[in-house]
């Protein structure tokens, strides 16, 4: 299934220095806000686990929970700033970071990145959004070649992609003012290398121009074509899957490859050059399975993991399902018990808002007072429904049984 991110052209194109390790974390919670329809506040916490890591951007565990640890502190110190009504606006990303043992972290957003990255509600413009899915960048190496591809799909659909201004592309790239000052390593160490793997391992080509102001490079323009989806040849549908086990040997293609890997390893160690020798190297890698026995052990903790990442996500939805059925069910019976409320007299009114005050208490009383001089259906709020729905159930119970 792909995953889509989605977030304002504004956030797109803001001033950050975020590593690519930061960067992850940010889409991997958007994502999973969107995908399990939690939506995204600045209240509640997201929750994300190594496995989920691991699994979209191709590492152990261990080593996405290693990643993600370092990677929340520095988020948590880092800020983004933009222009607004002619003023510079900063403000951090996240304002509440926690880490836990058992493999998954927590974030918050900030509020101001809350409001970037809500759900579309056609209140504004389609094309007032960046949109792209994560299996475009996950194979990505470097933190320019991610951020060079979002400040560009932003304008994958755009007639006429503007000049990219030299001053405000390094700003957005995250580059300080002393970092390859001198346009030749700009471009050999940034641009180039950010295109280059851009073009190799995404869903779009990308070329540019220099624009230059008599001698000088002011700023760049792209070129983004979108690259044409490859039919499967002949070959590819006759590639067996390396997951499937053969045979003649018992192993999958992905274990013979492990067990070569490390007899290659100990030949090139040992300097071994006769052919007759590898060979026996070989041999017995294959029959005493090296390297296996540490692959098939991960394998079986990335399968337990998924398996209960997948089980949590589950009950996460069954829980968040439950909780609004039953704030509905209360919504409706509130609306119920309202309408049976405005048929009475008023003198029935009052003895039912005075015995509602009688059982709240007494700063609750106050605010409920307060409120209900200036809105008669206050006891509709959340704070006061559901006192106001017991003493109307005991009202009508007894105006039935006289």
């Amino acid at each position: 299934m792909k995953e889509l991110i989605v977030k304002t052209n504004k956030l797109n194109s803001v001033i950050q220095n975020l590593e690519l390790s930061e960067v992850r974390i940010m889409q991997l919670a958007i994502v999973d806000a969107r995908n399990k329809g939690l939506g995204i506040s600045s209240d509640e916490p997201l929750t994300i686990q190594a496995n989920r890591y691991a699994e979209v951007f191709n590492t152990t565990i261990e080593n996405a929970y290693q990643v993600m640890k370092q990677a929340s502190d520095q988020l948590f110190k880092r800020e983004f700033s933009f222009l607004q009504d002619k003023k510079k606006i900063k403000s951090r990303w996240i304002s509440q970071t926690a880490v836990y043992e058992d493999g998954k972290i927590e974030i918050i957003f900030a509020p101001a990145v809350v409001k970037e990255i809500m759900r579309l509600d056609g209140k504004e413009k389609e094309q007032a959004f960046t949109k792209y899915f994560i299996e475009n960048t996950n194979n990505f190496n470097s933190r320019y070649s991610i951020r060079m591809y979002e400040l560009l799909i932003q304008w994958k659909t755009a007639k006429k992609i503007p000049i990219f201004i030299i001053e405000t592309l390094r700003e957005q790239l995250g580059l300080k003012e002393n970092q390859y000052k001198k346009m030749s390593n700009f471009k050999d160490r940034v641009l180039n290398t950010a295109i280059d793997e851009i073009n190799e391992k995404s869903d779009i080509e990308v070329s540019y121009e220099q624009v230059k102001e008599k001698a000088k490079i002011i700023g760049f323009k792209f070129k983004i074509k979108q690259k044409k989806t490859k039919e499967k040849t002949v070959k590819q549908e006759k590639e067996r899957d390396k997951n499937v086990i053969d045979w003649i040997s018992n192993k999958t293609d992905k274990e013979q490859e492990i067990i070569k890997a490390n007899a290659d390893a100990y030949i090139a160690k040992m300097n071994i050059t006769n052919e007759q020798h590898k060979q026996n190297i070989y041999k017995k890698a294959d029959k005493e399975e090296w390297g296996l026995e540490q692959y098939r052990a991960e394998k079986k903790a990335n399968q337990q993991a998924m398996a209960k990442y997948q089980a949590e996500q589950k009950a996460e939805k069954a829980k968040q399902d439950k909780f609004k059925a039953e704030k509905e069910k209360a919504k409706k019976e509130t609306e119920k018990f309202t309408n049976s409320f405005l048929f009475l007299s008023e003198v029935e009114q009052n003895e039912i808002i005075e015995k509602l005050k009688s059982k709240l208490y007494w700063k609750t009383k106050e605010l409920f007072e307060k409120e209900y001089k200036t809105d008669k259906t206050a006891f509709k709020d959340d704070k006061y429904s559901y006192t106001f729905k017991t003493v109307m159930r005991e009202f009508l119970e007894t105006k039935l049984g006289e």
